[in-house]
């Protein structure tokens, strides 16, 4: 999956429903794609994106809840809400580094409102189809790998009834 995530394009036999994607990420895909192909723009747009995380309240910021091997200090906590008999997950999540904010961001507003199923569905390699993969650093990419297996390690917790 990593070599996947270091070229410039996404991969071309898949189309954007073979990414398991929710109704958010889409949209944030579909954002991007229309938005300047200019990395330095991307690039802007994702730290202007970190801006719209929701506080995350000091409490949470605990060893269990950082996601360790990223650049910045990022930190992700899952709140549960049952709904109609499921358990649905919305995610906080907040990072010291601007442009990790906005990978914070993005996985979280667009990971949160749904359940643990459609959440561990979701490819990782959604990331190359915005762009944002050309102007990351090998460790950023890493860093987002390690934060969207932390998103789904709390989720299969939660889905097993787990403590988290």
């Amino acid at each position: 999956m990593f070599n996947q995530l270091t070229g410039n394009q996404p991969e071309q036999n898949l189309n954007i429903q073979q990414y398991n994607l929710t109704p958010k990420l889409k949209d944030t895909v579909e954002f991007f794609k229309a938005f300047s192909s200019d990395p330095y723009h991307r690039s802007q747009q994702v730290i202007l994106l970190g801006k719209k995380c929701l506080p995350m309240p000091n409490e949470l910021k605990t060893k269990p809840n950082q996601v360790l091997g990223c650049q910045s200090t990022v930190y992700i906590y899952p709140k549960i809400q049952l709904k109609d008999g499921k358990k649905i997950i919305h995610w906080l999540g907040d990072s010291d580094g601007l442009l990790t904010k906005g990978i914070v961001y993005i996985l979280t507003d667009g990971l949160s409102g749904y359940t643990p199923s459609e959440i561990l569905q979701v490819n990782p390699n959604f990331i190359t189809l915005t762009g944002i993969t050309e102007f990351l650093t090998m460790s950023r990419i890493n860093g987002y790998l390690n934060i969207m297996n932390k998103i789904k390690t709390f989720t299969s917790k939660i889905m097993n009834n787990q403590e988290y």
